[in-house]
């Protein structure tokens, strides 16, 4: 899984492996509603 994170035109971004990801995902969503989540 990659997450990107920055402004426009500098952003960076990480690769992570979390063992449950849809519980990662509903986890992230609570506490950044404004997240992008694609794919």
């Amino acid at each position: 899984m990659q997450i990107t994170y920055g402004k426009s035109g500098k952003s960076k971004f990480i690769l992570i492996s979390p063992k449950d990801k849809s519980l990662f995902l509903k986890q992230i969503k609570k506490i950044r509603p404004d997240v992008l989540i694609e794919g």
